[in-house]
């Protein structure tokens, strides 16, 4: 049963992550040269390419100065219903 839990991962979760990558990167304008050490250590160790793809991620947009600090709108602090 191990086994064929560690292959189904191995053939079908890990393959839709790096699928997943690809168009994420693409989309948020992630050069592609960088992604491809997060796509292969997703194919080998699934979670941790995942992780370092983020990390990734949001290393490229805090030096573009594409993230937001502030609160979204229509949000106040300390406001109760």
């Amino acid at each position: 049963d191990g086994a064929f839990a560690g292959w189904l991962h191995y053939c079908a979760f890990d393959p839709l992550v790096g699928l997943a990558i690809v168009l994420d990167a693409k989309r948020m304008r992630v050069p592609h040269l960088l992604c491809v050490p997060c796509i292969l250590l997703t194919g080998l160790m699934g979670p941790a390419g995942f992780l370092a793809y983020l990390l990734l991620r949001s290393a490229v947009r805090l030096l573009r100065g594409e993230v937001k600090v502030a609160a979204p709108s229509g949000f106040t602090w300390g406001k109760t219903f």
